[in-house]
């Protein structure tokens, strides 16, 4: 049920909802319009039988597909890349390409911009790397566009070693621009 249904359903106007639904505090809407009206509304449901909707939680698969399980299987630490030791490893993608590698990643279910953040710290191995990657900064990296436009980024390069290293570890070839 969208407000606007809701609204006329239980006979008030949307100014007088978004009122009351504005309001903080135990007693702050009781004397706004919306009030008697929703209780009348939700007891009549309540007699009915009818209970409230409630949002059906994301099920993770177990599967090939990715989520949080494939995640937890998939230990990165072990891979190893060239030139990673003095965070020197060549790196063959746009920034384009990371930055659509990034956004595909954060939105598999159990994956959140903070972890994320701290895994892409871990692929820096010298003293002259970030002292962390923060939300910012990959907000940052992200609004950019153009396959140059942020190369200089802490995000770029820590993103392709990480996902570098994901694809070596899940068997993937390599992309068509490399061949």
């Amino acid at each position: 049920m969208k407000v606007t249904d809701f609204c006329h359903a239980i006979g008030v106007s949307s100014n007088a909802y978004y009122n009351f639904m504005h309001k903080h505090g135990t007693m702050k809407g009781d004397e706004c319009a919306a009030y008697p009206a929703a209780f009348a509304f939700f007891k009549e449901r309540e007699d009915a039988g009818l209970k409230i909707p409630t949002k059906k939680k994301q099920k993770t698969k177990d599967d090939d597909k990715g989520g949080k399980a494939q995640d937890d299987k998939l230990d990165i630490s072990d891979t190893h890349l060239d030139g990673e030791d003095t965070d020197s490893v060549p790196v063959y993608d746009t920034c384009d390409d990371i930055r659509r590698q990034i956004t595909a990643y954060l939105k598999k279910p159990g994956v959140t911009q903070a972890q994320f953040g701290r895994d892409l710290l871990a692929q820096f191995h010298t003293d002259t790397g970030p002292k962390g990657i923060s939300a910012f900064r990959m907000q940052s990296f992200r609004g950019k566009k153009g396959p140059d436009a942020g190369n200089t980024s802490s995000v770029f390069y820590s993103a392709y070693v990480f996902f570098e290293k994901m694809r070596i570890k899940q068997g993937k070839p390599k992309s068509q621009k490399r061949k």
